[in-house]
Formats: C-alpha cells, structure tokens, sequence
C-alpha cells in the first residue's frame, strides 16, 4: 500500500479514511453535486442544456447567447444571423487560404529567382579575369 492516498477524501475533518469511488456513497454524494450544479441554472439556461449534464458547454453557450429575448428558444431571425454569420466566417476562411497558398507560391517565386541569380553570377564570374594592376590594360609589352 503506498504511503500516500490513492483515492480523494469524502470530508476535509476525515484525514486518515479515503472512500471507495464504486461506493453507494460515493455514487449519492456525485448525483447531489450534478443535482446542485443543474440547479444553479436558470430556467432559460435549462432550456438550452441539451444534453442534461447541469452545465452549458460551449455550444450551448452560444445558442443561449444568441437568444436575445431570454424566452428560451430562438427565433427564425436569430437563427437566420447565426447561419449568415457561419456563412461569413466561411466565406473569410476561404479568402485566407487562397491568400496564403498565394504567399506560398510568392515565396517560391522569389526563392527560384535567386537561386536563378545565383546561378547567373557564377556563371559569369568564370569568364572574369583578374587585372594585373598595370597601366596597360592588361595587354602584355
């Protein structure tokens, strides 16, 4: 057994018992808790948790949000602008990812044209001879 507990403690006053998690106990004082929880909710917020757990998750969350009149249901213009704005946000995500695939190939572009340079100044740097450093222009006398 490790000297540390292994499972939490039912009371804070209890420092030597931990409680069993497949207890009846247990099992009472978790359905008491969520029992608290969905009853921290209002009335239109119950409305609106629809898969029953006492708490909004983020969808939920959004859709109360949206309800602009607090009757616990949305109407067919909220929901009219819940769907132009999904639209919206669509529409914008699809800009971006054209923008950037044009970014992508900008980069390349110039990538390309430098490798380009590159090339053309090693190829013109064999064909470049030093000066001897004479008056002459380099001819021989």
């Amino acid at each position: 057994m490790p000297p540390y507990p292994t499972k939490p403690y039912l009371d804070n006053d209890d420092d030597d018992e931990t409680v069993d998690s497949d207890s009846a106990e247990d099992i009472a004082l978790a359905k008491a808790i969520a029992l608290k929880k969905k009853e921290r909710l209002t009335t239109i917020s119950r409305a609106y948790d629809l898969d029953g757990d006492g708490i909004l998750d983020e969808a939920e969350q959004a859709m109360r949000d949206r309800d602009e009149d607090g009757r616990g249901h949305l109407t067919n213009e909220e929901i009219y602008a819940i769907v132009q704005e999904q639209l919206k946000i669509q529409k914008h995500a699809g800009m971006m990812k054209k923008l950037i695939f044009a970014l992508i190939a900008f980069v390349v572009l110039l990538a390309l044209s430098n490798l380009g340079t590159s090339v053309a100044a090693a190829f013109l740097a064999k064909d470049v001879t030093a000066d001897d450093g004479s008056k002459t222009g380099g001819v021989a006398t």
